[in-house]
């Protein structure tokens, strides 16, 4: 039975940090959606992840954003860097 219901602190934050790089807050939502899965998901799979939620849109719109849609990998990876470099313990 799926249980999450709002995404974890950690996956918050994340998408404030790295939200500028999605074109909308649609592509924003998938993006924590699929940081949310990696974490909790028994399955890491599209199917695995959308199963754990209990309020979400049909599997084949995270399919798509994860195929599909144009973001700028570079961008996140710069920003995941300079947001690791503001701790003294992931510098």
């Amino acid at each position: 039975m799926p249980a999450i219901i709002e995404f974890p602190t950690i996956v918050q934050h994340a998408v404030e940090q790295f939200g500028s790089v999605f074109a909308n807050a649609p592509e924003r939502r998938h993006f924590a959606e699929y940081l949310t899965g990696l974490l909790v998901a028994e399955k890491k799979n599209v199917s695995g992840i959308n199963a754990e939620f209990a309020q979400t849109t049909d599997q084949s719109c995270l399919n798509r954003w994860s195929t599909e849609v144009e973001w700028d990998a570079t961008a996140l990876n710069r920003q995941r860097l300079a947001w690791l470099q503001e701790d003294p313990q992931t510098r």
